[in-house]
């Protein structure tokens, strides 16, 4: 997910905080820039139901993040993850949902 909100910025912006920004404020300057819906602004007069989704899937990608950092084998662990079979596929749908998401967005652009 990271590297799509990089990718978004780096094709909106010509360019994307390679240091100094933390998942979530690269995610959030990504959804930000696609014209979506972040939890941390409040609703606007006339916003549609849309919002309420667009702030659930970036609300679940910073979960997922998070659980990928305590739990994940990547940053060059080698011990196995805690997860159940059923989370780690709920883990893979999220990242794929809101990669997804984040693309089809920037396509409409």
């Amino acid at each position: 997910m990271a590297a799509t909100a990089a990718n978004v910025l780096q094709t909106i912006n010509g360019n994307y905080p390679a240091t100094g920004a933390n998942f979530q404020m690269l995610l959030g300057m990504a959804f930000m820039t696609l014209g979506m819906a972040v939890p941390e602004l409040p609703a606007q007069p006339g916003e549609g139901p849309i919002r309420g989704l667009e702030c659930a899937l970036f609300q679940s990608a910073c979960a997922m993040n998070r659980l990928r950092n305590k739990e994940g084998t990547g940053h060059g662990r080698p011990a196995p993850t805690n997860l159940s079979a059923h989370e780690a596929k709920a883990s893979v749908e999220v990242v794929g949902t809101v990669s997804a998401y984040m693309l089809a967005m920037l396509d409409r652009r």
